[in-house]
């Protein structure tokens, strides 16, 4: 007994040493492994070796002609390259591909990834993970098991929600949102906004020349106008306030702030929540609780959902969709509206010339047209319809819904979750369980993911994108791109050149620049990479929202859930007691959340934002950037020319420049660093390490002891497959090499020698 047990201390402790050696130590990992060869030389030997990968890194994979990747059981990964990407995720890590051509990216268990490219993405989903695909030419997406999906097209907008959150949607010349049970609703219309809550909710009132609104007992109010903003809060909130000329912002005890302005985009999250700003040409997409996904394509879209989720298709000349045994499905088209409900959620059905509704038993559906405005509640929430002129939305009792399009609306919910189809003047958002909010509005495309992730892809040529169960991403192309996912929250600030994305203590952040690709993640969370012009996204770790306009950006999320109210020229939105406000004008965007919520605030030449005691921020301004990390949070700054980034201490950060790209990892999570020039990747977790040494340690079979040593040249054994996506080893009768890796790893070469990263376990 005590032998056996002196023999697992030294398997431990030789196993301690070669997973922590560096590549200079070869001296010592020689005497280790001697050490090992002495204890082993009883052991059974192997013919066959595996590659290991350790339980919690993440590694990169950049090359510029080819990049293939495959994750470890924790970490993220991201590949990059100029012609292809193509990307594997493991367990937990996420992972974000970006490349100039093409893009590919499959997610962790619980990471999150995002998929953007300037011609193709493609993207599969694991069995809890969402999608979202939007690509200018073809969509195509199939979902695992427990997520839904919205096909969201080139001019239209498209979201679905989780089971408890509400939903807004955004027309060209309209804003209106829904909210659940405990949720507030806000209705806009190009003249006129008037809006009733539920029983906790609040209510909104926007008009072209106006904004005011109350909010319930323990909520705030923002008053919204074209040439002024002011906002006064209740007691546990915060306020912000908003001019054309002038921005300055208050929070409360526990948030931070973004200033997003007119050329910018940036997103607020409350302590639960996130909240994306998409801009004029991007696009962005919330998921519900568990996940979700859309699928937009200005030709063609097809999707396929698993057993619990529901799905929408939405494309500029058809929409077709299959719906799960659970789930629900919208189908809207240009011409056409049908909608088919399950069991336990509700539709909403909204059409330039015909409305029809039916609604399941627990659900509430609205009907709203051209020139009018209607509007139920069910038990627990309460439900706007708006169309072209108008602003509509439905919630159910555990969901809501809205479908907002040009010609039509349609929108079905499943027994959990629920979907909207915003097509192409309109906009509509999604929220997670717990709340959020989308707003997208003519060119854009948003989306906000639930508590544990979301995709959302949208290229211009092309977007695929799959995540893992847990973890989310998004996907923006043609003039923006950003996404933040932390665990608890974060925000992401993009503007018209820039790129740049925070996220809190948890997560992980994007910068992603013109040329630049970047993305980091943190140990739990996932990125996304922001393109051509701009990205940008915020997911929390409950709930997340976007918001995407014309010229504007609001988003605001309570503590359980949010509203956003987005008009070409006005933008207000009250929330419940809960929750917060947001007001959003043509040359203004201010958003404010609730006691445990943050807020933004942007204006056209200037961006300041300060921090609380927990959450992050970013600032992000047209000729600068200037930014703040509060104790637990991490934050990036991302200019046209400079990228410079701080991580917290558990969450890490990429810094994206126009012609470098550096990115650091923080202590738990990896990170992806592309530019168009160069990559340079730096991982300072001992489970991969380009140049010099290259090692992965993974619990595998035989023995849960794993080293990571080099093969000889001119092994005669015969090698094994690799494992999760290593290189192949081979062992000579037990007999290793005693010294490090020295160099990389060709997976296309059949030479031996060329092959030198091998493992024995």
């Amino acid at each position: 007994m005590l032998n056996a047990m002196l023999l697992l201390a030294l398997r431990r402790v030789v196993a301690g040493c070669l997973i922590h050696l560096r590549p200079e130590d070869d001296e010592l990992s020689g005497l280790v492994a001697q050490l090992y060869d002495t204890w082993s030389a009883k052991r059974p030997r192997f013919r066959s070796c595996y590659i290991c990968d350790d339980g919690n890194g993440g590694h990169d994979i950049h090359n510029l002609e080819e990049h293939n990747e495959s994750d470890d059981g924790t970490g993220g990964h991201d590949i990059h390259d100029l012609q292809e990407h193509n990307e594997s995720d493991d367990g937990t890590g996420g992972h974000d591909i970006h490349d100039l051509q093409e893009h590919n990216e499959s997610d962790d268990g619980t990471g999150g990834h995002d998929i953007h490219d300037l011609q193709e993405h493609n993207e599969s989903d694991d069995g809890a993970g969402g999608h979202d695909i939007h690509d200018l030419q073809e969509h195509n997406e199939s979902d695992d098991g427990t997520r839904g999906h919205d096909i969201h097209d080139l001019e239209e907008h498209n979201e679905s929600d989780d089971c408890t959150g509400g939903h807004d949607i955004h027309d060209l010349e309209e804003h209106n949102e829904s909210d659940d049970g405990t949720r507030g609703h806000g209705i806009h219309d190009l003249e006129e906004h008037n809006e009733s809550d539920d029983g906790t909710g609040g209510h909104d009132i926007h008009d072209l020349e106006e904004h005011n609104e109350s909010d319930d007992g323990t909520g705030g109010h923002d008053i919204h106008d074209l040439e002024e903003h002011n906002e006064s809060d209740d007691g546990t909130r915060g306020h912000d306030i908003h001019d054309l000329e002038e921005h300055n912002e208050s929070d409360d005890g526990t948030r931070g702030h973004d200033i997003h302005d007119l050329e910018e985009h940036n997103e607020s999250d409350d302590g639960t929540g996130g909240h994306d700003i998409h801009d004029l040409e991007e696009h962005n997409e919330s998921d519900d609780g568990t996940g979700g996904h859309d699928i937009h394509d200005l030709e063609e879209h097809n999707e396929s959902d698993d057993g619990t989720r529901g799905h929408g298709i939405h494309d500029l000349e058809e929409h077709n969709e299959s719906d799960d045994g659970t789930g629900g499905h919208d189908i809207h088209d240009l011409e056409e509206h049908n909608e088919s409900d399950d069991g336990t959620g509700g539709h909403d059905i909204h059409d330039l010339e015909e409305h029809n509704e039916s609604d399941d038993g627990t659900g509430g559906h609205d009907i709203h047209d051209l020139e009018e405005h209607n509007e139920s509640d069910d038990g627990t929430g309460g439900h706007d319809i708006h169309d072209l002129e108008e602003h509509n939305e439905s919630d159910d009792g555990t969901g809501g819904h809205d479908i907002h399009d040009l010609e039509e609306h349609n929108e079905s919910d499943d027994g959990t979750g629920g979907h909207d189809i915003h097509d192409l003047e309109e906009h509509n958002e999604s929220d997670d369980g717990t709340g959020g909010h989308d707003i997208h509005d003519l060119e854009e495309h948003n989306e906000s993911d639930d508590g544990t992730g979301g995709h959302d892809i949208h290229d211009l040529e092309e977007h695929n994108e799959s995540d893992d169960g847990t973890g989310g991403h998004d996907i923006h192309d043609l003039e923006e791109h950003n996404e933040s996912d932390d665990g608890t929250g974060g925000h992401d600030i993009h503007d018209l050149e820039e790129h740049n994305e925070s996220d809190d203590g948890t997560g992980g952040h994007d910068i992603h620049d013109l040329e630049e690709h970047n993305e980091s993640d943190d140990g739990t969370g996932g990125h996304d990479i922001h393109d051509l012009e701009e990205h940008n996204e915020s997911d929390d770790g409950t709930g997340g929202h976007d918001i995407h306009d014309l010229e504007e950006h609001n988003e605001s999320d309570d503590g359980t859930g949010g509203h956003d109210i987005h008009d070409l020229e006005e933008h207000n939105e009250s929330d419940d007691g809960t929750g917060g406000h947001d007001i959003h004008d043509l040359e203004e965007h201010n958003e404010s959340d609730d006691g445990t919520g943050g807020h933004d605030i942007h204006d056209l030449e200037e961006h300041n934002e300060s921090d609380d005691g927990t959450g992050g921020h970013d600032i992000h301004d047209l000729e600068e950037h200037n930014e703040s990390d509060d104790g637990t949070g991490g934050h990036d700054i991302h200019d046209l020319e400079e990228h410079n980034e701080s991580d917290d201490g558990t969450g890490g950060h990429d810094i994206h420049d126009l012609e470098e790209h550096n990115e650091s990892d923080d202590g738990t999570g990896g990170h992806d660093i592309h530019d168009l020039e160069e990559h340079n990747e730096r991982n300072h977790l001992p489970q991969l390490k380009r140049g010099k040494s290259e090692m992965k340690y993974h619990h595998v079979s035989h023995t849960d002891l794993c080293f990571s040593l080099s093969q000889t040249a001119g092994c005669r054994t015969a090698r094994s497959s690799s494992r999760r996506g290593g290189c192949p080893c081979c062992v000579e009768d037990g007999a290793v090499d005693n010294s490090l890796i020295t160099g990389g790893c060709d997976m296309n070469t059949t030479d031996v020698q060329n092959r030198q990263r091998w493992t024995l376990c």
